[in-house]
C-alpha cells in the first residue's frame, strides 16, 4: 500500500455493513479512523465506533476492552501502513539505497501530513503502556527494522560509514519525523510557510542525513 494514497473512508451504516464474518476488527478500526478525522480523539468512544460501523454497542468489546485498546489498534494499523510502504521501497531494486532513503523521507512526510490524527495516536504518548499491546509493539518494530535494512544497504554501497545501523536509523527517523511534525502542526511562521518549498526542504533534510552518514 502506498502511503501517499488518500485513506478517505466511506461512512458505514447499519444497512450496508461492509464486513464479513471475521472482519469486525478491521471495520471497527476503520470507523475509529473516520471518527478521529471528523471529531478528534475526544469524539472517539467505543459507542461512537459501534454506531459508525453499524454494529451493536456491545460488538466492539469483542476486540477492545476500552478506548485505549482501540487507540492501540489504530496505531497498529498506522504502523502496518508504514511498514508496507517501506517494504515497497526496499523492493525497488533498480534504485540505489541513497535514492531510496530520499524517497522514504518524502513518503514519510507525506504520510504524516495526510494522516495527522492517526500519527498523533501513534506518537503523542496517549498510549502510556505499550507493553500491554504486543501486536502494536510488533508492528512498530517491524517498520523500524525495515528502516534499519535500508541503512545496512547504504553501508553495503559504501554510502554510509560502518556504525550501528540502529542508531543511524534512529537519527534519520528523528530528522524526518521532526520536519513532518512541524509541517503537520503548521509550526513555521506564516511568512516562512508562504515561501516554503516542502519537497525541496525534504530533499535538504535528507541530504543532511546522508552527509552525516558519510562521516
Amino acid at each position: 500500500m502506498n502511503l501517499n494514497e488518500d485513506r478517505t473512508l466511506p461512512e458505514v451504516t447499519q444497512a450496508t455493513k461492509p464486513y464479513h464474518h471475521g472482519d469486525l476488527w478491521q471495520a471497527l478500526v476503520r470507523a475509529g479512523i473516520e471518527i478521529l478525522r471528523a471529531d478528534g480523539v475526544h469524539g472517539l468512544t467505543l459507542r461512537a465506533v459501534a454506531r459508525r460501523a453499524g454494529v451493536s454497542h456491545a460488538a466492539p468489546y469483542r476486540h477492545f476492552a476500552d478506548k485505549e485498546a482501540l487507540l492501540a489498534a489504530i496505531a497498529e494499523d498506522g504502523y502496518h501502513l508504514l511498514a508496507s510502504d517501506l517494504a515497497d521501497l526496499l523492493a525497488m531494486r533498480q534504485q540505489t539505497a541513497t535514492d531510496l532513503l530520499r524517497l522514504a523521507g518524502h513518503r514519510y512526510v507525506q504520510f504524516v501530513l495526510a494522516n495527522p490524527d492517526d500519527v498523533r495516536v501513534m506518537f503523542s504518548g496517549m498510549l502510556v503502556d505499550y507493553d500491554k499491546y504486543p501486536d502494536l509493539c510488533a508492528a512498530s518494530n517491524a517498520a523500524f527494522v525495515l528502516l534499519v535494512e535500508l541503512i545496512t544497504r547504504l553501508q553495503a554501497e559504501h554510502a554510509a560509514i560502518q556504525e550501528d545501523p540502529y542508531r543511524q536509523a534512529l537519527a534519520a527517523w528523528s530528522m524526518m519525523h521532526g520536519l513532518a511534525s512541524l509541517l503537520m502542526e503548521q509550526s513555521f511562521p506564516p511568512e516562512i510557510q508562504a515561501i516554503m518549498d516542502v519537497d525541496a526542504l525534504i530533499d535538504y533534510c535528507a541530504g543532511i542525513v546522508m552527509r552525516g552518514f558519510r562521516g
